[in-house]
C-alpha cells in the first residue's frame, strides 16, 4: 500500500490517495480458491531468466544453468598504450620474471653501495684538506658522508666547529619547519 497510512487500512475505508503497488517479478497467477498474501521463499517456484522483466522489480528465486565458466584473465596496459591479455599461468610467469628482475636490481644497488662504503673506509683525510674548508655546509656533508665522523671532527678548528654548529642548527630548524607546515 502506498499512501499516507504505513500500518495498512481496511479496503472499504481506503481513499483515492492510497494505491497498491505490485512488482511484475514478485507476483504470479493463482487459482481462484488460493489463499493470497506473502509466501515462504521455499514454496516459491524458481523462475527462468526469460520470464523476468528488467524493470519488474526484485525476484525471490531464479533458475540459472551455467553452460561455460571462463578462466580468469589479466589485462596489462603497457607504457606504449598497448593492452595485453594474459591467462593466470602467463601472469604468474611474468610476475616471477618481474620479481627476479627487481631482486637483481636491489642486489646490484646494495653491492654498489657496499663497494662505495668499503672504498670510503680506506680514505684518510689530511689536516690540511679539512682546514681548507670554510663553509658550514661543506663541513656538514663531509662529516655526514664519512664512515668515521668523530675522526673528522677531531681535525676541525674552533672556527670550523662554530660554523658546523650554526649550519646544523639551521638544518634542524628547517627540518622542524617543514614538518610543521602540513600541521598548520
Amino acid at each position: 500500500v502506498i499512501g499516507t497510512h504505513a500500518d495498512g487500512i481496511p479496503p472499504l475505508q481506503a481513499k483515492n490517495t492510497l494505491k497498491l503497488k505490485l512488482n511484475y517479478n514478485c507476483v504470479r497467477p493463482a487459482i481462484w480458491h488460493a489463499k493470497l498474501g506473502y509466501t515462504d521463499v521455499g514454496t516459491m517456484p524458481a523462475l527462468p531468466l526469460h520470464v523476468l522483466a528488467a524493470d519488474g522489480g526484485t525476484c525471490a528465486c531464479v533458475d540459472v544453468v551455467l553452460i561455460r565458466r571462463y578462466p580468469v584473465q589479466f589485462l596489462e596496459t603497457l607504457p606504449s598504450g598497448k593492452k595485453v591479455f594474459r591467462s593466470e599461468r602467463e601472469e604468474r610467469k611474468r610476475q616471477e620474471e618481474y620479481d627476479k628482475t627487481r631482486d637483481k636490481t636491489i642486489e646490484d644497488i646494495t653491492h654498489k653501495l657496499s663497494k662505495t662504503h668499503r672504498s670510503n673506509k680506506g680514505k684518510k683525510i689530511s689536516k690540511d684538506a679539512v682546514r681548507g674548508i670554510d663553509s658550514g655546509q661543506d663541513l656538514y656533508e663531509l662529516i655526514k658522508d664519512h664512515p668515521y665522523p668523530s675522526s673528522v671532527q677531531s681535525l676541525l678548528t674552533s672556527t670550523q666547529r662554530e660554523l658546523l654548529a650554526e649550519y646544523s642548527e639551521k638544518e634542524k630548524s628547517t627540518d622542524c619547519d617543514s614538518a610543521l607546515i602540513p600541521l598548520l
